[in-house]
């Protein structure tokens, strides 16, 4: 976690808790950006070849 400084970018990953999804957001100021909602049932390789 990055605390509260002013212009860092942090990643995070919030899991669905009725569904097999993870939902990855960046945080910058006040603003949270969707990067991926992604199936957990999936090959792992492939989430972190999307996600990074």
């Amino acid at each position: 976690m990055s605390g509260n400084r002013p212009g860092l970018v942090t990643t995070y990953r919030l899991l669905a808790d009725r569904f097999p999804f993870a939902i990855y957001y960046e945080l910058k100021d006040d603003i949270a950006t969707v990067i991926a909602v992604l199936d957990c049932r999936q090959n792992p390789a492939s989430i972190t070849e999307r996600v990074g």
